[in-house]
């Protein structure tokens, strides 16, 4: 994956990312793809699952 800049922060893997997020690396792969294709912007890509 491209590098993506995100609140002052830089991810370079599909892991970096979905931990931050706290998500599954798979989960941000699909997420990262829609990104790709214009379906998501970059709050989509990076909003936060909270799990109540």
């Amino acid at each position: 994956m491209k590098p993506i800049q995100y609140k002052d922060k830089t991810f370079t893997s599909y892991q970096q990312a979905a931990d931050f997020i706290g998500i599954t690396k798979t989960g941000f792969a699909k997420r990262y793809r829609k990104y790709e294709a214009g379906e998501y912007d970059l709050n989509d890509l990076f909003m936060m699952v909270i799990i109540i």
